[in-house]
């Protein structure tokens, strides 16, 4: 091959390398949501859903307005509040379950508080949590005077009560498995004072979420540079964008150039 026609070959083929899987290479390192500083993967501004995984609405507005965010696809989104360890600990406060738990608290704490299952790239937590105890039957043994009792059969027509130890959100295993058996622990988000006979006072609908990458998401991102996705069978993989393949394929072509001559 001519060293004129090479050079031309090689410029178009670094060319189209430069631009293919153009949403990857598009992606910003990190990014900037108001008051709540930087953000990076696996947080995205949700006018580029392709970029990660926690979509942030209200990104490219003025500071006063509220930011959103969607911790599952199809999850509603909630009030991003805040920032405790950038890109790993949030606050976040849902309004519609503060609005169903001033309306109606026992059909609200009949069962947890929901956040996306665990996968393959990403785990969500409720740092600080209250245990409640769901029961369907009558407790055979006498309670202790620490123990308060929300009477769901008398409220809304429900069947059960949901106990909860008024001073301390989180009982001894020991303690529940022999006051409550056969009954189920359910879990919400706490409060930071919670001694009172109110269960609103114990349950909050502000919460502390920590975000953690798996470590195969982690090696890709932080080590590989590359974004983490799934396949249609939810198996994982590490999307490495062009620009990462680029000197590698460049050099293989002047390899190629080289053996021609």
């Amino acid at each position: 091959m001519a060293p004129l026609q090479f050079l031309f070959f090689l410029i178009l083929f670094s060319h189209s390398i430069c631009h293919a899987n153009g949403n990857h290479d598009n992606c910003p390192n990190s990014f900037t949501c108001g008051k709540l500083g930087s953000f990076q993967y696996p947080f995205t501004m949700a006018e580029h859903p392709e970029c990660g995984l926690l979509p942030i609405q209200g990104c490219l507005l003025d500071d006063t307005t509220p930011k959103l965010i969607q911790l599952d696809n199809n999850a509603k989104s909630v009030n991003l509040t805040g920032v405790v360890v950038p890109n790993k600990i949030i606050t976040i406060y849902d309004d519609g379950f503060h609005t169903r738990l001033g309306h109606n608290e026992c059909d609200t704490l009949h069962n947890n508080y929901t956040l996306p299952s665990p996968s393959p790239i990403v785990s969500m937590y409720i740092k600080y949590n209250v245990t409640l105890f769901r029961c369907n039957h009558n407790l055979s043994s006498k309670l202790p005077p620490k123990y308060v009792t929300l009477g769901c059969r008398r409220k809304y027509g429900y069947s059960y009560e949901i106990y909860y130890d008024k001073n301390n959100t989180h009982p001894e295993q020991e303690e529940a498995t022999r006051f409550f058996p056969g009954c189920s622990a359910v879990q919400f988000a706490s409060k930071d004072s919670t001694n009172t006979n109110d269960v609103l006072s114990f349950v909050s609908a502000e919460m502390v979420i920590e975000i953690v990458l798996s470590p195969d998401c982690d090696d890709c991102f932080n080590h590989r540079g590359g974004l983490c996705k799934l396949d249609n069978n939810k198996h994982f993989y590490c999307q490495i964008g062009s620009a990462n393949n680029a000197g590698k394929k460049i050099g293989l072509v002047l390899a190629l150039g080289n053996v021609t001559d």
